[in-house]
């Protein structure tokens, strides 16, 4: 693999990652006609790692409202316990400040809430992952689900659920679906905007939610290959493709991520959904060919 060819896997990563198309199974497929140097795995972290940045960037507004939050409400927990300290002491009544005080609030621990319990089951489903990481029926399979799924869900008339409509419960059950992506050629996305929509969220909120979750998705499969990637054995030239691909990812991710969120929006998921079974199709072919 040279660096055109870590360029175009990365566009190529940075073009699907925010449409429901499952990225990876497409980087599956890519990487049968163009193959890596090195880890494959990893540099499909690496290129997740672009458009991770490309989120972080294009939706930097609301990622620095729910870290200032975030920081907010842990000065309000230690504002409260000085306040129980305090009436303990006195004997009056605690002025306590309300925790979950906005709808950031309320999102961030959603966030949270619904990544812990995605680790629940996306830890003992990665070696499954793994292993499959480059069979094209695993991945074929997933495009096909996800394409019903789409299919589906682009009949049912989205809810109007903002965050504080939304319970704890429910973020569990979107994270616990989310752990299963980790199955090649299942979209995270597309999984995660159905999961939002028939829950009742409403669809703009719902695409919105499932972009910010991967922050802490992506982060987390960082960790976990954090030590690979110490360890791996970088030459200069496979430094320059990892590089190369990261580039070509993030900036195809920051010029499709506005138009997955305007075309999901107004144009519903059918597309996609047929795109997904054509994709799919191609995959268990080819799986027979290569």
């Amino acid at each position: 693999m040279d660096i055109l060819q870590s360029i175009i896997l990365g566009l190529l990563q940075g073009a699907t990652e925010f449409f429901p198309v499952s990225s990876t199974g497409h980087l599956i497929l890519a990487e049968k006609f163009i193959p890596t140097s090195g880890d494959a795995a990893l540099f499909n972290v690496i290129l997740h790692v672009g458009t991770l940045i490309a989120i972080l960037l294009a939706m930097q507004n609301d990622i620095n409202r729910l870290f200032g939050e975030m920081l907010r409400m842990i000065g309000d927990l230690f504002r409260n316990l000085f306040a129980y300290l305090r009436s303990s002491a006195s004997h009056k009544e605690p002025d306590y400040a309300r925790i979950v005080a906005s709808n950031y609030r309320k999102m961030f621990l959603l966030i949270l809430t619904a990544s812990v319990s995605s680790a629940v089951v996306a830890l003992p489903l990665r070696h499954l992952g793994l292993t499959g990481s480059d069979n094209l029926i695993f991945s074929g399979a997933g495009f096909l689900l996800t394409g019903v799924l789409l299919l589906v869900t682009d009949r049912i008339e989205p809810g109007t659920k903002v965050p504080r409509d939304i319970t704890y419960v429910q973020a569990a059950v979107i994270g616990l679906i989310q752990g299963v992506t980790v199955l090649n050629g299942i979209s995270r996305t597309g999984i995660m905007i159905v999961a939002g929509i028939l829950l009742g969220f409403g669809r703009k909120f719902a695409i919105r939610f499932s972009f910010l979750l991967s922050v802490p998705v992506v982060l987390g499969a960082l960790i976990l290959d954090l030590g690979t990637l110490l360890h791996a054995d970088m030459s200069v030239d496979i430094l320059a493709n990892y590089s190369a691909g990261l580039l070509a990812a993030l900036i195809a991710g920051l010029i499709s991520i506005g138009i997955a969120m305007n075309s999901m929006r107004k144009s519903g998921f059918k597309a996609f959904a047929y795109y997904s079974f054509v994709i799919g199709t191609a995959s268990i072919i080819c799986s027979f060919i290569f």
